[in-house]
């Protein structure tokens, strides 16, 4: 599955053409405080493990974000993404 990912990554995920994703995503304290902890220990913030087998760097992601917004909501950060391929 890694190398599936990684693939369409270094594609520009052009089988993906078209599609459109936006998100409305709350972030509780306690998610937000599990991030910092590893942020501070030193784990790099961008790599991403879902699971045993998939890793993936979330930078190389970053051209397909078209708008992204942090606000605060009822005792949790929210995120607004919009993604776009």
């Amino acid at each position: 599955m890694n190398e599936w990912l990684q693939k369409q990554i270094e594609n520009g995920f052009q089988e993906f053409a078209g599609l459109s994703i936006t998100a409305h995503i709350p972030v509780r304290d306690r998610l937000l405080n599990e991030a910092l902890a590893e942020l501070l220990r030193g784990r790099p913030a961008s790599a991403v493990e879902l699971g045993s087998k998939l890793k993936f760097d979330a930078r190389s992601l970053l051209p397909l974000v078209k708008k992204a917004e942090v606000h605060a909501k009822e005792g949790a950060l929210v995120l607004d993404i919009e993604v776009k391929v």
